[in-house]
């Protein structure tokens, strides 16, 4: 990667741990890499139980799920502290 700017993460959502994030500009250059070495654990998933009792969600962060839906129940809403959330019933 090339003619990237690197500045503190001051995001509210974080999509990662890390304090600084890559900017790019219309000079910004990315060349893929096929190298063993370089990391391919670039995931944080969250396991379905957590989704199903969500407790202690930190609403700041985001998860990557994988998983197909099968079926679904009517929408309910939940509420926590003054927001409200829409979710989609779980069939079983």
């Amino acid at each position: 990667m090339k003619n990237f700017i690197v500045v503190p993460n001051r995001s509210k959502i974080k999509t990662n741990k890390y304090t600084i994030k890559f900017l790019f500009t219309h000079r910004t250059t990315i060349r893929k890499i096929d190298d063993a070495r370089f990391d391919q654990a670039i995931f944080k998933f969250c396991s379905f139980e957590d989704l199903i009792n969500p407790v202690d969600v930190d609403e700041n962060k985001l998860f990557d799920v994988v998983g197909e839906i099968v079926a679904y129940g009517p929408v309910q809403e939940h509420k926590q502290g003054n927001k409200s959330t829409f979710k989609i019933t779980r069939i079983k």
